[in-house]
């Protein structure tokens, strides 16, 4: 589960996730878990331009600070 500040790599897809269609950086803003059949989470990123997008887990990978 990512946690809201996070900075993350961001993944548009289709053709049942086979296929990415664009893919950028962005931060987490916000997250709704929701209990039907299965447990999972919706994050909202904020991605780098400004635009605020609904994403799953499997659409994002954590980045790590260099330091």
């Amino acid at each position: 589960m990512y946690e809201i500040g996070s900075r993350v790599k961001w993944y548009d897809d289709y053709a049942e996730g086979d296929i990415v269609r664009d893919a950028g950086y962005g931060l987490i803003v916000n997250f709704k878990e929701y209990y039907f059949r299965d447990h999972y989470v919706v994050y909202e990123v904020l991605k780098d331009g400004g635009r605020v997008e609904k994403y799953e887990h499997f659409q994002l990978e954590k980045l790590n600070a260099c330091t």
